[in-house]
């Protein structure tokens, strides 16, 4: 059984960090069980060591060969199997984070996935030796080579500040690029080529993924008991065609078809 852990972010860097999440197949000589990884607005640097990871989507099957990489935005969910004496460390860094890691335009990272090597040879230079399997390493080696990156991320910035504000308004029935943009103090277009640029998706397609992420935490959180009829309208779908349409949309399947087992959920969801 593939063996799934998380380690928090230190203090300084929880503004840029999320967390590292952990798949370890290493003590197995077959392939973990295939699960899904939902889409949560955020980008992962992948530390990948083994005989890799197969990722699969409507789009289709890859498989992801040892190396570090850098994963896009996902707008739907992401089929995950751990080839066996596989180990993958993920840090799942924040959506305003990536823009000071590299300059390519991370629209073009949108369900996909590239080598670090691509994204940032510098950065990547010093830590193409590390020994993939060691974790503890590992994050002590990203902490040390990412350092003033990783400062500059955690520090109040505009990327920070629009991606907060879409946050703490997920239970509003809409959402609208304009009004938002107003109360930014920005025009629409600066605001929608920001997001494009930077984090990887519209304003509209960040806001409905962290709405729907929010909506599936409350489902899966142990011992509350809702219904996504609840949900739904708690979180501002007072049309029952609308919300099918968007859950569909981003998880593939169907409500009434969706089953927290079939997903790589974190701790405080399932514990």
């Amino acid at each position: 059984m593939i063996l799934y852990k998380e380690l928090d972010s230190i203090p300084a860097f929880t503004k840029a960090i999320r967390k590292f999440w952990i798949l370890d197949n290493l003590a197995n000589d077959g392939a973990s069980e295939p699960k899904f990884a939902l889409p949560n607005g955020c980008f992962t640097l992948a530390f990948i060591s083994g005989e890799g990871v197969t990722i699969s989507s409507a789009a289709g099957t890859a498989i992801i060969k040892e190396g570090i990489y850098l994963f896009g935005q996902l707008t739907t969910k992401l089929g995950l199997c751990v080839k066996p004496f596989t180990k993958a460390i993920m840090a799942q860094l924040h959506p305003w984070a990536v823009a000071f890691f590299t300059n390519l335009p991370l629209h073009e990272l949108t369900n996909t996935f590239l080598s670090f090597q691509e994204a940032n040879p510098t950065l990547y230079k010093k830590i193409k030796k590390l020994d993939l399997v060691n974790e503890t390493l590992v994050v002590d080696q990203f902490y040390q080579s990412f350092e003033p990156i990783l400062w500059q991320a955690a520090k109040p910035n505009l990327l920070a500040h629009m991606c907060e504000g879409i946050y703490l308004n997920t239970t509003n029935d809409a959402f609208r690029t304009r009004t938002f943009s107003a109360q930014l103090g920005y025009s629409e277009r600066f605001i929608q080529k920001k997001f494009k640029n930077q984090i990887g998706l519209t304003p509209k397609e960040f806001y409905l993924i962290i709405k729907m992420r929010n909506l599936l935490r409350q489902l899966n959180t142990p011992k509350q008991s809702y219904s996504f009829t609840e949900l739904a309208l708690h979180y501002g779908f007072y049309d029952q065609s609308h919300f099918i349409k968007t859950f569909t949309g981003i998880m593939q399947i169907s409500p009434k078809n969706y089953s927290a087992q079939d997903y790589i959920l974190p701790f405080a969801e399932i514990t």
